[in-house]
């Protein structure tokens, strides 16, 4: 067995250990334990406990230390990672408890972005040189912490994150990952997407539980950091090709919210998949369609990575803006298309 094969198995054991985990937590936890009341739930459904990050989080724990273990020498990112993710964890949780302050979430994404933007090796680059190593080091931090409230945010429907989430993160781990050696962070990234397999037993329509911003937000900063990797490795076009519709959706809902003058740290449902569900549309319509424009997205990004041409990337680029845009405009304007049947 290569040096990968310990760590990969122990990912994808992640699986099976969410599903017992989750199955354990439901009968433990006390039945008004870590009730969701910021979000909207189906007419006549009773409060839904979010209990999944307390499970799928502790995995990704898990999946680093077996990884690292078997990479003693690249201990810096994970370690940093580590202690990021713990961080906001224990936000997420107290969160989830009792609403904090955006400006205490918002110090804790920084923080947490920060301290991982400046892990990374000081030698790495993404723009190639282009822009002085402190400026590309302040946008690194600006990337994480939107990808951690993208995640956090766009985690508004049963199964969303799993289809939304899961399938683009597993995209970019295939794209990344060498088997040759274990990488920590990307077999701890990978022991995520194998977890949300197990939660997705739990979280599919009519959802018995919810992630929770305890699970949401440390999945966004490892979104963020698979990212960064890939970027690294390829470029930051084919790095944010998978989670083209998650971008888009949040952008678009973003430049919105500010338009109308919002405050964008409230709860809120208006995402175009959120707008396709008050159209009347049912989860699985959404789901379906969301899961398959990912698919294509990851299409999209390795042939954007194996491209040989610039050419090819800026097709690859085109064509996964096109998908994402008409996904997202298609959501918006399932109003119109009811009103006109």
């Amino acid at each position: 067995m290569t040096s990968a094969g310990t760590p990969l198995i122990w990912s994808l054991l992640a699986a099976p250990a969410a599903l017992i985990g989750l199955s354990i937590a439901t009968c433990v936890a006390p039945a008004n334990f870590q009730l969701a009341h910021m979000r909207e739930q189906p007419s006549g459904a009773g409060a839904v406990r979010q209990l999944g990050g307390f499970v799928v989080v502790p995995l990704f724990f898990i999946g680093m230390a077996v990884a690292v273990w078997h990479s003693p020498d690249e201990t810096r990112l994970p370690a940093v990672l580590g202690g990021a993710t713990a961080l906001l964890w224990i936000i997420g949780i107290l969160d989830d408890r009792r609403h904090l302050p955006a400006s205490v979430r918002l110090v804790a994404h920084l923080s947490a972005s920060a301290a991982v933007a400046l892990a990374v090796d000081s030698s790495a680059t993404i723009t190639g040189g282009l822009i002085a190593w402190w400026l590309e080091r302040i946008l690194l931090v600006i990337g994480l912490t939107a990808f951690i409230n993208m995640i956090n945010f766009m985690d508004g429907m049963d199964l969303m994150t799993v289809a939304g989430f899961g399938v683009p993160l597993t995209a970019c781990v295939l794209l990344l990952v060498d088997g040759s050696r274990g990488d920590p962070v990307c077999f701890a990234t990978l022991a995520i997407a194998a977890a949300l397999l197990g939660f997705a037993f739990f979280n599919r329509p009519p959802a018995r539980l919810y992630l929770g911003d305890s699970g949401s937000l440390p999945l966004g900063l490892a979104a963020g950091t698979i990212c960064v990797a890939l970027a690294l490795k390829a470029d930051i076009v084919s790095a944010l090709l998978p989670f083209g519709y998650y971008l888009i959706d949040f952008g678009s809902t973003l430049a919105l919210r500010v338009g109308r003058h919002e405050n964008l740290f409230q709860a809120h449902s208006q995402h175009a998949y959120q707008m396709a569900r008050k159209a009347g549309r049912s989860e699985w319509w959404v789901l379906r369609r969301v899961i398959l424009v990912n698919l294509v997205l990851a299409v999209t990004a390795w042939f954007s990575i194996n491209a040989t041409y610039a050419v090819g990337v800026v097709l690859a680029a085109v064509l996964a803006t096109v998908c994402s845009f008409g996904v997202v405009v298609h959501f918006r304007t399932q109003g119109h298309a009811f009103t006109k049947a």
